[in-house]
Protein backbone atom coordinates (compact mmCIF):
# COMPACT_ATOMS: atom_id res chain seq x y z
CA UNK A 1 0.00 0.00 0.00
CA UNK A 2 1.59 3.53 -1.14
CA UNK A 3 -0.68 6.18 -0.43
CA UNK A 4 1.44 9.24 0.71
CA UNK A 5 0.74 10.32 3.87
CA UNK A 6 -0.46 14.17 3.51
CA UNK A 7 0.61 17.42 5.73
CA UNK A 8 -3.10 17.65 6.02
CA UNK A 9 -3.50 13.94 7.13
CA UNK A 10 -6.48 13.04 9.37
CA UNK A 11 -6.52 11.75 12.81
CA UNK A 12 -8.40 9.50 14.81
CA UNK A 13 -8.22 8.86 18.65
CA UNK A 14 -9.08 5.11 19.46
CA UNK A 15 -10.20 4.10 23.16
CA UNK A 16 -9.81 0.40 21.89
CA UNK A 17 -11.35 -0.60 24.93
CA UNK A 18 -11.75 0.38 28.71
CA UNK A 19 -9.43 -1.36 30.61
CA UNK A 20 -6.16 -1.31 32.63
CA UNK A 21 -4.08 -3.08 34.61
CA UNK A 22 -3.22 -0.06 36.67
CA UNK A 23 -5.40 1.73 39.07
CA UNK A 24 -4.30 5.40 39.64
CA UNK A 25 -6.34 7.51 41.67
CA UNK A 26 -5.93 10.49 38.96
CA UNK A 27 -7.60 8.11 36.29
CA UNK A 28 -10.93 9.61 34.41
CA UNK A 29 -12.27 6.05 35.12
CA UNK A 30 -11.23 5.39 38.90
CA UNK A 31 -13.71 4.07 41.61
CA UNK A 32 -15.85 3.06 37.75
CA UNK A 33 -14.27 0.67 36.02
CA UNK A 34 -15.74 -2.21 36.54
CA UNK A 35 -18.65 -0.33 34.84
CA UNK A 36 -16.97 1.29 32.24
CA UNK A 37 -15.84 -2.71 31.26
CA UNK A 38 -19.37 -3.67 30.55
CA UNK A 39 -19.05 -1.64 27.22
CA UNK A 40 -15.91 -3.26 25.99
CA UNK A 41 -16.56 -5.38 22.84
CA UNK A 42 -14.06 -7.29 21.32
CA UNK A 43 -14.42 -7.25 17.96
CA UNK A 44 -12.52 -9.52 16.05
CA UNK A 45 -9.06 -8.68 14.44
CA UNK A 46 -9.60 -9.19 10.66
CA UNK A 47 -12.93 -7.24 11.46
CA UNK A 48 -11.16 -4.39 12.69
CA UNK A 49 -8.41 -4.37 9.88
CA UNK A 50 -11.06 -4.80 7.21
CA UNK A 51 -13.07 -1.95 8.57
CA UNK A 52 -9.51 0.49 8.70
CA UNK A 53 -8.98 -1.31 5.22
CA UNK A 54 -12.11 0.44 3.70
CA UNK A 55 -10.82 4.15 5.65
CA UNK A 56 -7.74 3.55 3.83
CA UNK A 57 -9.37 2.75 0.36
CA UNK A 58 -11.44 6.30 0.83
CA UNK A 59 -9.32 8.47 2.74
CA UNK A 60 -6.01 7.29 2.67
CA UNK A 61 -3.13 6.67 5.70
CA UNK A 62 -4.53 8.29 8.89
CA UNK A 63 -2.72 8.62 12.09
CA UNK A 64 -4.75 6.83 14.67
CA UNK A 65 -3.38 7.45 18.15
CA UNK A 66 -4.77 4.44 20.47
CA UNK A 67 -5.38 4.74 23.67
CA UNK A 68 -8.04 2.98 26.30
CA UNK A 69 -6.79 2.44 29.71
CA UNK A 70 -3.73 -0.07 28.71
CA UNK A 71 -3.74 -0.87 24.76
CA UNK A 72 -1.28 -3.35 25.42
CA UNK A 73 -3.38 -6.19 27.46
CA UNK A 74 -6.11 -6.08 25.05
CA UNK A 75 -6.27 -9.73 23.11
CA UNK A 76 -3.74 -9.82 20.34
CA UNK A 77 -2.68 -6.87 20.02
CA UNK A 78 0.63 -6.99 19.15
CA UNK A 79 -0.42 -8.69 15.92
CA UNK A 80 -3.57 -5.96 15.17
CA UNK A 81 -1.27 -3.29 15.05
CA UNK A 82 1.35 -5.04 13.05
CA UNK A 83 -1.20 -5.50 10.32
CA UNK A 84 -2.83 -1.91 11.12
CA UNK A 85 0.64 -0.33 10.43
CA UNK A 86 0.98 -1.44 7.38
CA UNK A 87 -2.15 0.72 6.43
CA UNK A 88 -1.91 3.77 8.75
CA UNK A 89 0.54 5.72 11.17
CA UNK A 90 0.12 4.76 14.97
CA UNK A 91 0.71 6.11 18.21
CA UNK A 92 -0.14 4.50 21.20
CA UNK A 93 -0.91 5.88 24.81
CA UNK A 94 1.03 3.28 26.91
CA UNK A 95 1.74 2.73 30.67
CA UNK A 96 4.93 0.65 29.24
CA UNK A 97 3.94 -2.59 32.52
CA UNK A 98 4.27 -5.22 29.27
CA UNK A 99 7.57 -7.07 27.57
CA UNK A 100 9.45 -4.30 25.16
CA UNK A 101 11.69 -6.77 24.05
CA UNK A 102 9.12 -8.85 22.48
CA UNK A 103 8.01 -5.57 21.09
CA UNK A 104 10.97 -4.25 19.39
CA UNK A 105 11.37 -7.45 17.49
CA UNK A 106 8.13 -6.89 15.60
CA UNK A 107 7.01 -3.70 15.41
CA UNK A 108 8.77 -1.34 13.02
CA UNK A 109 9.35 2.21 14.98
CA UNK A 110 8.43 4.03 11.37
CA UNK A 111 5.03 3.04 11.57
CA UNK A 112 4.00 3.15 15.05
CA UNK A 113 5.18 5.80 18.00
CA UNK A 114 4.67 5.32 21.15
CA UNK A 115 3.64 7.69 24.10
CA UNK A 116 4.51 6.53 27.50
CA UNK A 117 2.83 7.88 30.41
CA UNK A 118 5.24 7.18 33.86
CA UNK A 119 2.86 6.62 36.70
CA UNK A 120 4.68 6.84 40.07
CA UNK A 121 2.05 4.64 42.34
CA UNK A 122 2.53 2.06 39.92
CA UNK A 123 5.93 1.57 39.08
CA UNK A 124 9.37 2.84 39.82
CA UNK A 125 11.76 5.23 37.55
CA UNK A 126 14.46 2.73 37.33
CA UNK A 127 12.04 0.19 35.61
CA UNK A 128 10.46 2.76 33.47
CA UNK A 129 13.77 3.98 32.10
CA UNK A 130 14.75 0.56 31.62
CA UNK A 131 12.59 -0.49 28.85
CA UNK A 132 12.46 3.82 27.42
CA UNK A 133 16.34 2.83 26.91
CA UNK A 134 15.63 -0.30 24.67
CA UNK A 135 13.44 1.49 23.17
CA UNK A 136 15.37 4.03 22.38
CA UNK A 137 18.07 1.77 21.11
CA UNK A 138 15.99 -0.44 18.69
CA UNK A 139 15.25 3.42 17.14
CA UNK A 140 11.66 4.43 18.94
CA UNK A 141 11.64 7.91 19.83
CA UNK A 142 10.39 7.98 23.20
CA UNK A 143 10.07 10.29 25.87
CA UNK A 144 7.53 10.37 29.36
CA UNK A 145 4.46 12.23 30.72
CA UNK A 146 3.12 12.10 34.02
CA UNK A 147 -0.32 13.37 35.18
CA UNK A 148 0.30 16.31 37.29
CA UNK A 149 -1.82 15.09 40.42
CA UNK A 150 -1.68 17.41 43.33
CA UNK A 151 0.16 14.70 45.49
CA UNK A 152 2.63 14.48 42.78
CA UNK A 153 3.88 17.94 41.87
CA UNK A 154 6.77 18.66 44.71
CA UNK A 155 8.66 15.23 42.76
CA UNK A 156 8.10 16.45 39.19
CA UNK A 157 11.41 18.41 39.19
CA UNK A 158 12.79 15.32 40.37
CA UNK A 159 11.39 13.36 38.12
CA UNK A 160 12.31 15.42 35.16
CA UNK A 161 16.30 15.89 36.30
CA UNK A 162 16.21 11.93 36.76
CA UNK A 163 15.00 10.99 32.85
CA UNK A 164 16.74 14.28 31.76
CA UNK A 165 20.34 12.70 32.78
CA UNK A 166 19.11 9.52 30.71
CA UNK A 167 18.20 11.75 27.52
CA UNK A 168 14.57 11.41 27.80
CA UNK A 169 12.19 14.47 27.92
CA UNK A 170 9.54 14.55 30.69
CA UNK A 171 6.62 16.60 30.52
CA UNK A 172 3.74 17.54 33.06
CA UNK A 173 -0.02 16.62 31.98
CA UNK A 174 -2.75 18.65 33.14
CA UNK A 175 -4.76 17.00 36.23
CA UNK A 176 -8.69 17.00 35.50
CA UNK A 177 -10.27 16.13 37.80
CA UNK A 178 -10.87 17.15 41.98
CA UNK A 179 -8.58 16.77 44.54
CA UNK A 180 -9.41 18.03 48.20
CA UNK A 181 -12.57 19.83 46.93
CA UNK A 182 -10.16 21.85 44.06
CA UNK A 183 -10.97 21.69 40.73
CA UNK A 184 -8.18 21.17 38.53
CA UNK A 185 -6.79 21.96 35.78
CA UNK A 186 -8.24 25.21 36.74
CA UNK A 187 -7.36 25.49 40.59
CA UNK A 188 -3.17 25.07 39.86
CA UNK A 189 -1.68 27.83 41.38
CA UNK A 190 0.70 30.47 38.80
CA UNK A 191 3.96 28.50 39.62
CA UNK A 192 2.29 24.79 39.04
CA UNK A 193 0.45 25.71 35.83
CA UNK A 194 3.62 26.48 34.49
CA UNK A 195 5.14 23.03 35.72
CA UNK A 196 2.38 21.89 33.32
CA UNK A 197 2.09 24.74 30.62
CA UNK A 198 4.70 22.83 28.81
CA UNK A 199 3.21 20.12 27.22
CA UNK A 200 0.31 22.16 25.89
CA UNK A 201 2.38 24.07 23.43
CA UNK A 202 0.86 26.65 22.15
CA UNK A 203 -1.07 30.09 23.84
CA UNK A 204 -4.71 29.29 23.09
CA UNK A 205 -4.38 25.51 24.52
CA UNK A 206 -3.39 27.31 27.84
CA UNK A 207 -5.78 29.61 27.49
CA UNK A 208 -8.22 26.53 27.01
CA UNK A 209 -7.20 24.29 29.13
CA UNK A 210 -5.88 25.90 32.35
CA UNK A 211 -7.92 29.92 32.10
CA UNK A 212 -10.97 27.57 30.92
CA UNK A 213 -11.77 29.94 27.77
CA UNK A 214 -14.75 28.43 25.91
CA UNK A 215 -14.84 26.95 22.89
CA UNK A 216 -18.57 26.60 22.38
CA UNK A 217 -19.75 27.83 19.18
CA UNK A 218 -16.10 28.09 17.57
CA UNK A 219 -15.65 26.40 14.87
CA UNK A 220 -13.94 23.05 15.02
CA UNK A 221 -12.91 20.55 12.20
CA UNK A 222 -13.15 17.79 14.62
CA UNK A 223 -15.66 14.96 12.81
CA UNK A 224 -14.18 16.40 9.07
CA UNK A 225 -10.25 16.14 10.47
CA UNK A 226 -10.14 14.35 13.20
CA UNK A 227 -12.56 11.30 14.91
CA UNK A 228 -13.08 9.81 18.20
CA UNK A 229 -13.37 6.12 18.15
CA UNK A 230 -15.17 3.48 20.77
CA UNK A 231 -14.80 0.19 21.86
CA UNK A 232 -17.84 -0.55 19.91
CA UNK A 233 -17.07 0.95 16.79
CA UNK A 234 -19.39 4.07 17.59
CA UNK A 235 -17.49 7.43 15.95
CA UNK A 236 -17.89 11.14 17.77
CA UNK A 237 -16.71 14.22 16.51
CA UNK A 238 -15.48 14.79 20.25
CA UNK A 239 -16.21 13.89 23.58
CA UNK A 240 -18.94 16.17 23.90
CA UNK A 241 -20.79 15.54 20.82
CA UNK A 242 -23.55 12.99 19.54
CA UNK A 243 -22.68 9.80 17.74
CA UNK A 244 -21.61 9.89 14.09
CA UNK A 245 -22.56 6.50 13.50
CA UNK A 246 -20.06 3.10 13.84
CA UNK A 247 -16.84 2.50 11.78
CA UNK A 248 -17.60 -0.76 11.25
CA UNK A 249 -20.80 0.20 8.86
CA UNK A 250 -20.06 0.52 5.21
CA UNK A 251 -22.12 3.42 5.25
CA UNK A 252 -19.59 5.72 7.31
CA UNK A 253 -18.65 9.18 6.12
CA UNK A 254 -16.65 12.00 7.78
CA UNK A 255 -18.40 15.19 8.27
CA UNK A 256 -17.82 17.11 4.37
CA UNK A 257 -16.49 20.20 6.05
CA UNK A 258 -15.82 21.94 10.28
CA UNK A 259 -18.79 22.36 12.35
CA UNK A 260 -19.26 24.70 15.76
CA UNK A 261 -18.58 23.24 19.09
CA UNK A 262 -21.30 22.03 21.03
CA UNK A 263 -19.56 21.79 24.31
CA UNK A 264 -18.97 24.87 26.69
CA UNK A 265 -15.39 23.56 27.55
CA UNK A 266 -12.98 21.44 25.65
CA UNK A 267 -10.01 19.99 27.65
CA UNK A 268 -8.95 17.45 24.90
CA UNK A 269 -5.23 18.88 23.49
CA UNK A 270 -5.79 16.57 20.35
CA UNK A 271 -9.30 18.21 19.91
CA UNK A 272 -8.08 21.68 20.91
CA UNK A 273 -5.85 21.42 18.00
CA UNK A 274 -8.73 21.34 15.14
CA UNK A 275 -10.07 24.66 17.06
CA UNK A 276 -10.02 27.30 14.05
CA UNK A 277 -9.52 30.61 15.26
Amino acid sequence: MDKPVLENQLYASCDIHLDCNYRCPYCFYEGEWEEHKKRNIYIPADEWLKCWDRIYEEYGSLHIDISGGEPFIYPSFLELISELSRMHLLGIITNLSWDVDDFVKKISPHRVKLHPSFHPYCTESRTFLQKLIILRDNGFEVSATCVGYHPLLNNMLKYKSEFGKKGFYFSVLPFNGIYRGVNYPQGYTPSEKELVAVVLNEPSAKEYVLERKTTKGKLCSAGHKYIRVHPEGAVYRCAHSDSMGNIISRDFRLLDGPGPCPSEYCDCLNELRHIIE
